[in-house]
């Protein structure tokens, strides 16, 4: 399964971000953060794009919270700006 999962529906910045990372990304939408990471940890989709900071709030407390929380099992791939 080569699904990547996002936080969000279409047209949201995650998806905007995940398909500037790959144009044809096969996507899978979650409501919530934590949804997205059962989904991740669970072998649902194969990665996940997510948001950890941006300039209006710096930290982006769930997403963050999540990757400290399952560190060991995780891993940061690639980083990606989003202009918005």
């Amino acid at each position: 399964m080569n699904q990547i999962g996002i936080q969000g529906g279409e047209a949201s910045y995650h998806e905007i971000a995940t398909h500037q990372l790959r144009e044809e990304a096969k996507l899978a939408y979650y409501e919530t953060f934590s949804e997205l990471f059962a989904a991740l940890r669970n072998g649902q989709v194969s990665s996940a794009v997510v948001a950890i900071a941006n300039n209006r709030v710096q930290f982006i407390p769930e997403p963050y919270d999540e990757l400290t929380k399952h560190s060991g099992e995780l891993l940061i791939i690639a980083e990606n700006y989003l202009r918005v």
